[in-house]
């Protein structure tokens, strides 16, 4: 499967794509499983950016459909959508 098939062709800004390339990297050992570990503050950590940049480009990422949010009771966990599982 390549990038394209992933994103479903659909149009990503550079911040987009290497975040979702972040996400995907991290969560591709979780595939089919109810699991994720990845929140905000750990993709900021993970990639040196602002906890507010990640926040707005995760939204963007929801929007399009290519991962989904949930809240545990702790805060948001960022999960790959399930058209990308």
């Amino acid at each position: 499967m390549n990038f394209q098939d992933l994103t479903n062709g659909k149009k990503l800004t550079a911040n987009e794509a290497a975040l979702f390339e972040v996400i995907y990297n991290e969560q591709k050992h979780y595939i089919n499983e109810a699991y994720s570990c990845l929140g905000c503050d750990e993709l900021a950590a993970m990639t040196k950016q602002p906890v507010s940049s990640i926040k707005g480009t995760v939204g963007s990422l929801v929007k399009k459909e290519l991962v989904v949010t949930y809240d545990d009771g702790y805060g948001d966990l960022i999960y790959l959508s399930a058209q990308n599982v």
